[in-house]
């Protein structure tokens, strides 16, 4: 791609890309418990907050607190959905072991890392490349970042992606915007200065192409040939509208927010006793307050037929109201959310699996939705590494995907005891409560059953 084109490409794309980095920012702020409440405070929660208001003395108080309801419900939904990263199998020891390498330490976190990416914007995103060793690397790439090009066919294939980032260019001291265009076969890499526009981009050479005898760099440019056979990012949807969660429940949080701010900000107001002093005789405040306190008398005068004294008054706060209605908010943004309200759990000393299930039947509609958007886009990670090694990329891949949730181990054991007969190793080893590698757990068998079978009469 040609600068000029380059310019006129990144120009169109910048609307999506906005659009996208303001969704995922808001998000953000909300994941890290900084709701709209708190912007005056620079997204600090603040219970001391004060303003004033000549108008309205009675009214001083300005705390703000932040209610994290989507960090909760987001990690709620990653950690039952990823916690227990899904297993690969195509159906050869030998291929799971490579893939598995290749998937390396890090494979359960980046699942559990995508999920949360995916629900708060909506789409999350991996980059494979080749390091310098010519070893496969994969890693997460924010959001915020990546604009896709697709086809404009049903199938909507991936036909290039953009990414789009700030840096600190350590030779000049300066930061930059830099500009990269990936498609199935290159990269053209550009840069330009914070702040500037598309006119004041140039071509980033980070490309050297080097003399093998020598040594000596020969040529410099802009242009990577990746030879990873297609787009080398994988797009994770949270769903198939690549909404983020935040969406289903941000107004309920705002107006749980301000119901429960406006309730701390009355506390704090109104005293719970106020006194209406009559012809105080000319003292002040503190005159009278210190009387009271030191003599337990107060001073008044009389004049004509004008009376003197004390009389009090107390403001009720309506308490029962807002308490209904933080209540009832609590409950919409869980359902809403498709979260479990764990305040809300009463367990017998024996629980049903049905009855576990129906617990987490709305968290699970949810988790649903995100594997089923994941499952491909897991497979093509797969097979981009199955082409790294030369392989066959069309094995056919299985999947095997585990909740984290309460159970009844003792229900489920039964389940497969009963079923043991009529089943095969591989399903009651997946099957099993106490098996957390299936697989693993299917070659230990077999060991044992030829180990056992050693020894036996010809």
């Amino acid at each position: 791609m040609e600068l000029a084109t380059a310019k006129k490409v990144f120009k169109q794309m910048d609307v999506p890309l906005q659009a996208m980095q303001a969704k995922y920012d808001t998000s953000m702020r909300y994941y890290k418990n900084q709701n709209d409440i708190t912007k005056k405070n620079r997204g600090e929660s603040r219970a001391d907050g004060k303003k004033q208001q000549e108008d309205k003395p009675l009214r001083n108080s300005d705390s703000r607190i932040s209610s994290n309801y989507h960090q909760l419900l987001v990690d709620q939904k990653a950690s039952y959905t990823g916690s227990q990263a899904p297993t690969i199998d195509l159906h050869d020891d030998g291929l799971n072991k490579k893939i598995n390498d290749a998937l390396g330490d890090r494979y359960g976190s980046t699942i559990t890392r995508l999920i949360v990416d995916a629900s708060l914007a909506g789409v999350a995103w991996v980059h494979v490349w080749k390091d310098e060793a010519g070893e496969l690397r994969y890693g997460v790439v924010k959001p915020s970042q990546i604009t896709p090009v697709y086809s404009d066919t049903v199938e909507r294939k991936l036909l290039a992606v953009r990414r789009s980032y700030q840096k600190l260019d350590e030779d000049s001291g300066d930061v930059y915007v830099y500009d990269e265009y990936w498609t199935d076969t290159e990269a053209v890499f550009y840069k330009r200065p914070l702040g500037e526009g598309y006119d004041k981009m140039i071509t980033n050479n980070i490309i050297t192409t080097t003399d093998i005898n020598t040594g000596d760099v020969t040529d410099q440019g802009n242009v990577f040939v990746h030879k990873m056979g297609d787009v080398p990012f994988i797009r994770f949807a949270n769903n198939s509208d690549e909404r983020g969660d935040l969406d289903q429940y941000k107004g309920q949080i705002d107006a749980f927010d301000l119901t429960l701010n406006g309730f701390v900000n009355d506390v704090q107001d109104i005293q719970e006793v106020f006194m209406v002093l009559k012809n105080m005789g000319g003292q002040s405040i503190d005159e009278f307050m210190e009387n009271l306190r030191k003599y337990k008398s107060i001073k008044f005068e009389t004049d004509g037929d004008n009376s003197a004294g004390v009389d009090t008054m107390q403001i009720d706060i309506p308490v029962e109201a807002r308490e209904k209605l933080l209540s009832m908010l609590n409950d919409a943004i869980y359902t809403f959310g498709q979260g479990l309200d764990i305040t809300k759990i009463q367990l017998g000393t024996s629980v049903s699996g049905v009855a576990v299930k129906m617990m987490y039947s709305a968290l699970e509609m949810k988790a649903a939705k995100v594997e089923s958007e994941f499952r491909p886009a897991l497979n093509r990670l797969v097979r981009f590494i199955l082409r790294y090694y030369g392989l066959d990329d069309n094995k056919p891949i299985t999947q095997t995907w585990k909740r984290s949730m309460i159970s009844n181990d003792l229900e489920q054991a039964q389940v497969v005891a009963n079923l043991a007969n009529v089943s095969s190793a591989e399903a009651i080893a997946k099957n099993s409560p106490i098996v957390s590698n299936w697989q693993e757990e299917v070659k230990l068998r077999e060991e044992e059953n030829a180990g056992s079978d050693s020894f036996a009469p010809e």
